[in-house]
């Protein structure tokens, strides 16, 4: 049975593929018409999903929504009248497009794709829970999803047991902490839906003076519930998210161009905590409850990758799942796979190991690619060019790395990845200014050698999709100064045998150096990560990386270029 998941006309659209209950191919639309954040209709990916099984749209069994598109039209467009007239651009953006597009989902559908079966809708938080808990592998668990918003709920408290999961409880609209998160990330200076990963990094700089307050106007309740006070906050008006009373208890805003001061870090650190809290303590009363102490989890809010880490230390959970496209685009894997378990009997579960459930290219488009564009490239053996690539980052050299299935979700985990030396001191700094033109701010994840994770870090545990921090060993710590966040933590990917040539690679670099990893960050430069050939040539030429390794090749930017 083929099953077809769709999310979009939010943000991070995408689609995805099961079949009899397996996850085989998934992707952003962004990836393919670059456009960050895409909230298109994922038709791009679709067709890649399709391709990627050789299968045509008659083949496919079921289409599944990942929300109710007419339930959340209710809620926005309440919303937008309860706020009027300040929403009266929110408004005159949003309705047509519900209008035009959302509302009309089937016909879209059906003009697009050549369609005739029906559409299923299943609700924005269901999805997120069954993309958690369908690819965990528990029998059963805990599940919690948190985001931003849905149709009406922000958060869901729910429990899966083998191939069924239910719902307990939701958080309504507007206590929210993804909006909470998202409204103090436009307090600080940054955009929402994309400058909330910039807050976490900059909140272990800060201390959380603001606390108190957060939690007085936020209502925190034992059991980690809150309401949003209306008088702080605004999600129906546009791109500000808070009102003028929030700046006259805690100060002014911050403009995008403005220093970062203390103040800036203290609210960040204050918002990480509250968040932390929170999401806590409502996990700590699912366990009092029933006793499971295994977690399933998704939602924007764990793409923070702090929290997920504190979830460990500061809960009896012993085991959690975190799906790596832990957002919107992620609701394209779960409502395909909640219809296949609830709606058509499905009874075999699996684990998902891989993220790399994106395209992969032929060498032939590479070479005729290469040639077009008089690129210097040369084929080299597996042996050869992971020696190349480990020695030449063992000297300092900052690496393409393009190899295999795109990943699927936000992170890249060693087939779009931008490769470095954690023990250089500079090359923080160096990837911020001259590769990735980032904040100052920002730290790198790594991805160590499985094996070797437990001599680097004090709490280690295995965790395939870089969604954790853990704090390196103090021991350690002079060996990889490049990798260290200013709290000693590093965000991690554990990279196994099963990784293949990335593993590889790792370990060469290891016999090399006596480190056991190197810094991994998304193959892009201020932009969403490159899919194709092209765009990692487009990427590669146009900033300072200074070699490319795709598939079997090394690309040079010059002839003669030596280590």
């Amino acid at each position: 049975m083929y099953i077809l998941g769709i999310s979009c006309y939010y943000h991070d659209s995408a689609a995805t593929l099961v079949k009899d209950g397996k996850i085989i191919a998934a992707a952003q639309e962004e990836r393919f018409n670059r456009e960050k954040h895409s909230n298109v209709f994922p038709i791009s990916a679709i067709n890649y999903c399709l391709s990627k099984e050789g299968i045509i749209i008659n083949d496919i069994d079921q289409i599944v929504f990942y929300e109710r598109p007419f339930l959340k039209f209710h809620r926005v467009l309440k919303n937008l009248i309860g706020s009027f007239p300040r929403s009266f651009s929110a408004f005159m953006d949003l309705v047509p497009r519900y209008l035009g597009e959302r509302l009309v989902l089937p016909s879209k559908i059906k003009n697009t794709l050549d369609y005739d079966g029906k559409v299923l809708y299943i609700p924005h938080h269901i999805s997120h829970a069954a993309s958690a808990f369908f690819t965990s592998g528990f029998e059963k668990a805990n599940i919690l999803t948190v985001d931003g918003i849905g149709e009406y709920a922000s958060m869901m408290i729910g429990y899966g047991e083998k191939n069924r999961i239910k719902g307990d409880k939701i958080l309504p609209y507007p206590g929210s902490v993804g909006l909470l998160y998202s409204a103090i990330t436009t307090y600080l200076g940054f955009k929402a839906n994309g400058g909330e990963g910039k807050v976490m990094a900059l909140a272990d700089f800060g201390e959380p003076v603001y606390l108190d307050f957060l939690e007085k106007i936020m209502d925190l309740k034992e059991d980690g519930s809150f309401t949003c006070f209306e008088k702080y906050f605004d999600f129906s008006s546009g791109n500000r998210m808070f009102r003028n009373s929030l700046e006259k208890e805690i100060g002014p805003s911050r403009r995008p161009d403005q220093k970062i001061e203390r103040h800036h870090k203290d609210v960040a650190a204050s918002l990480q905590a509250f968040t932390e809290k929170s999401v806590i303590s409502i996990i700590n009363n699912m366990i009092k409850k029933n006793g499971v102490k295994k977690l399933a989890v998704a939602g924007g809010v764990f793409l923070n990758c702090v929290l997920n880490r504190k979830i460990l230390e500061d809960t009896e959970v012993e085991q959690i799942h975190i799906f790596p496209a832990a957002g919107d685009a992620g609701g394209s894997s779960g409502c395909a796979l909640f219809a296949y378990y609830h709606l058509f009997g499905g009874e075999e579960r699996y684990t998902i190991k891989t993220a790399a459930l994106g395209p992969k290219y032929l060498k032939n488009s590479i070479v005729n690619l290469a040639i077009n564009r008089n690129l210097i490239i040369k084929e080299l053996s597996e042996e050869e060019l992971i020696k190349d690539c480990a020695e030449s980052i063992s000297l300092g050299k900052i690496c393409g790395w393009f190899q295999g299935n795109m990943e699927f979700g936000p992170r890249a985990l060693g087939n779009r990845s931008i490769l470095a030396n954690p023990a250089a001191d500079d090359i923080k700094e160096k990837l911020n200014r001259d590769v990735k033109h980032r904040e100052w701010f920002r730290p790198y994840g790594v991805s160590v050698l499985d094996e070797k994770g437990s001599e680097i870090f004090e709490d280690y545990v295995t965790n395939s999709f870089m969604i954790m921090t853990d704090t390196v060993k103090k021991e350690k710590r002079k060996s990889i100064p490049g990798a260290l966040h200013v709290n000693h933590s590093v965000r991690y990917q554990s990279v196994s045998s099963d990784d293949g040539k990335y593993y590889r690679l790792i370990k060469k670099f290891y016999e090399i150096t006596n480190i056991p990893m190197v810094i991994n960050t998304s193959f892009n430069v201020q932009e969403q990560i490159v899919c194709s050939p092209e765009d990692a040539f487009d990427t590669f030429m146009n900033s300072n990386i200074e070699r490319l390794y795709i598939e079997d090749f090394v690309v040079l930017k010059q002839e003669g270029d030596t280590k």
